[in-house]
């Protein structure tokens, strides 16, 4: 079966139950290793329920191992929405896990809520000013995450099918 095209390599399809805390890691060229770590399973964003919530950490890696300080790190991007498919098609597969603690969610990210007026929210839908943390404020994939670390690392986006 043929993926869309991505800048982040896919690697092995992670086909357990994926956990608060999970870890997992994201390859990019170059020996390139990127680590996110699941924050919620059961997020509502924009109308989506169960979504999952994830951190991506600003640690770029040339080893493919858990980094020691991943967690106090910050984050590379805004908290992220997904669904399962990043994990089962093997982009992002689970290394280990940290658990949660309740105040490691509170991010201070604001996210655009296009619908049905223009606005920022925070992760329940509360209208909040706009900082540099900002995300979008509904369900996405692998597909718009990687456009995401794409934008922040500085190298062009992954084609979409529609732009050949």
């Amino acid at each position: 079966m043929e993926y869309p095209d991505t800048n982040v390599i896919r690697q092995v399809a992670y086909k357990k139950r994926i956990k608060v805390g999970d870890v997992f890691r994201l390859e990019y060229p170059d020996n390139k290793f990127i680590f996110g770590r699941v924050m919620t399973l059961d997020s509502e964003v924009g109308g989506f329920p169960d979504c999952i919530k994830i951190h991506i950490y600003n640690i770029i890696s040339k080893q493919p191992e858990l980094p020691k300080d991943l967690i106090q790190s910050s984050l590379l991007v805004a908290p992220v929405f997904v669904n399962k498919l990043g994990f089962s098609r093997g982009y992002m597969p689970v290394i280990g896990n940290i658990p949660v603690e309740p105040s490691q969610n509170i991010d201070g990210a604001c996210y655009l809520n296009v619908f049905p007026k223009c606005c920022h929210v925070d992760e329940a839908g509360n209208p909040v000013e706009e900082n540099e943390l900002e995300g979008v404020w509904g369900l996405g994939n692998y597909r718009t995450m990687d456009d995401s670390i794409s934008k922040a690392l500085g190298i062009p986006e992954a084609p979409d099918d529609d732009d050949e």
